[in-house]
């Protein structure tokens, strides 16, 4: 039987699991929920706001800075047009909402000890990363429920080449 190093194996899976694990957020039921039930009215604002939202009430370049990769007006544009009353913080706890409610949803057609050892995992791979990518996000309390839980550790647990 072949086996492969940790490099060899990083590369085969992350493609597929960051695919599954990504299907929440850019769903057209994630959007429309930013647009309908926060009134966010700029394409991908619940994207941008609910990840760097968790550093709360801060000049949009910080939130810039946190999501790196994205073009810093699209950034600003989401970041400095809020609705009235609704803070970045509360648009991030929404965003971890969606992803709570996705696993609900994608899970629970796995078999659960399966899950239950996936779950192990990811959160040892969260815990022993030296710096968390995203560990904002992980800052919002984890569900109860263990399909709801899984999901929420998925957010960390995607290797990275």
């Amino acid at each position: 039987m072949p086996t492969a190093n940790v490099s060899e194996t990083v590369e085969r899976v992350f493609k597929p699991i960051q695919q599954f694990t990504r299907g929440w957020m850019m769903s057209p039921e994630t959007d429309r929920y930013g647009e309908e039930e926060l009134g966010l009215k700029i394409r991908r604002q619940f994207w941008a706001v609910g990840r760097a939202g968790v550093l709360g009430s801060c000049p949009a370049d910080v939130a810039v800075g946190a999501i790196a990769f994205v073009p810093a007006e699209t950034v600003c544009q989401a970041w400095d047009n809020l609705p009235p009353g609704l803070s970045h913080m509360q648009v991030a706890e929404h965003y971890h909402s969606r992803i709570v409610a996705w696993g609900e949803d994608a899970l629970v057609v796995f078999d659960p000890e399966r899950m239950e050892r996936l779950d192990a995992f990811g959160r040892r791979i969260i815990d022993a990363a030296p710096a968390r990518r995203h560990s904002g996000l992980h800052q919002c309390p984890a569900p109860d429920r263990s399909g709801l839980r899984r999901a929420d550790g998925f957010r960390g647990a995607v290797p990275r080449p």
